[in-house]
């Protein structure tokens, strides 16, 4: 909380403090102003940017699908139910990254592994006599 303070009695101070004004936002009667300002020692440039509002006119609805509500409202739940149906739909089923994920396992294991065909049997000698 201190810091906070003594950036905010720095930026309160006349010393070398600068304001800006966005000129992008020409449609708004408001124009966000920023505050900025070198630290004490010098070392630092301390800028403080005002939250904008943002006017309830311009927001939209999240979209809601309502077989994912019916399951759970979690992010966590609705983001599973999402990735299961994009493996779903493709034909070839996942990838190597998807199934490392899936399995817990390291890419490595799925990379198929040329030496194995060419591989010699070695099968057991015939014994003579036990």
């Amino acid at each position: 909380m201190g810091y906070l303070y003594n950036v905010s009695s720095v930026l309160s101070s006349n010393s070398s403090l600068t304001n800006y004004s966005d000129d992008s936002s020409s449609k708004s009667k408001k124009k966000p102003v920023t505050h900025s300002c070198l630290s004490p020692d010098k070392s630092a440039i301390l800028c403080w940017h005002p939250e904008q509002e943002f006017p309830y006119e311009h927001t939209r609805p999240v979209p809601r699908n309502p077989i994912e509500l019916a399951q759970g409202e979690t992010v966590l739940k609705i983001q599973y139910v999402r990735d299961a149906q994009m493996i779903n739909k493709r034909p070839e089923g996942p990838n190597d990254v998807e199934l490392a994920n899936i399995l817990y396992e390291t890419k490595h294991r799925f990379f198929p592994k040329p030496g194995k065909k060419y591989r010699k049997v070695n099968p057991p000698k015939d014994r003579d006599s036990l």
